[in-house]
């Protein structure tokens, strides 16, 4: 699930990046109003700057959330398969039932099993 928010997060930055860039190549171009981008900024200069940096941060915290949860799926899926468990079992030399290693007495005869399991 925090890969997927990563993930979003990133994409949603790197479109308020290029929507800000765009912006600010076609208000330099003088295509319909001329900008500067140099102090003292106007309201829409300072718009546009702050929506390229937010969809900056956005985009920054987006992927270290890919990240993080990128190596925690990876810590977690080495740790499952370190912890397969190993379950010995041996029998009841009397009746034969299968009995798991911690058994000390055999749950179908009763047969007393807590030394024979070492044999």
């Amino acid at each position: 699930m925090g890969m997927i928010i990563g993930i979003t997060m990133m994409a949603i930055g790197f479109v308020m990046d290029i929507f800000g860039f765009v912006q600010i190549h076609t208000d330099t171009a003088g295509y319909f109003q001329k900008y500067t981008y140099t102090p003292p900024f106007t309201s829409h200069e300072t718009n546009i700057i702050a929506i390229v940096v937010i969809g900056s941060f956005v985009f920054l915290i987006g992927l270290i959330v890919t990240i993080i949860s990128h190596s925690s799926a990876k810590r977690k899926k080495e740790q499952m398969s370190a912890t397969v468990m190993v379950v010995k079992k041996f029998t009841c030399p009397k009746c034969g039932v299968n009995l798991s290693t911690d058994c000390t007495k055999c749950p179908n005869c009763g047969m007393d099993v807590s030394e024979k399991r070492y044999q």
